[in-house]
């Protein structure tokens, strides 16, 4: 797996802190607006589930957005309501913050198993 945020260039490889199975460890956006975090996967991955656990006083507006070749994007909500969702790359999207905080994640847990 690979992780990817929206302010790579600013800190490189914070984003793992929000998927290294630490609920200490905090990933904190840089700004209010526009936030992101990708997770990308080498093989296609079946999932069942995932769960965010945000820092105290985040705000926890969320979007899940889904795909298999990073060219075409779906929700993954709806998707997951009928079942097991194959795909190789999940975006966490963070819209304007409606608090002065910045969105902070402490863990994003994907359940699921490889795909066949």
């Amino acid at each position: 797996m690979d992780v990817r945020t929206s302010q790579e260039d600013q800190q490189p490889a914070a984003g793992w802190a929000a998927v290294d199975g630490d609920p200490e460890t905090t990933w904190t956006a840089l700004g209010r607006a526009g936030s992101w975090i990708c997770l990308s996967y080498a093989r296609p991955v079946a999932v069942r589930q995932v769960a965010v656990r945000f820092a105290d006083d985040s705000p926890t507006g969320l979007r899940l957005l889904a795909s298999e070749d990073a060219l075409t994007w779906f929700e993954l909500a709806p998707a997951l309501e009928l079942g097991a969702v194959e795909l190789n790359y999940l975006w966490l999207l963070f819209p304007a913050a409606p608090l002065e905080y910045p969105p902070a994640v402490r863990e994003i847990e994907v359940q699921g198993s490889p795909a066949r």
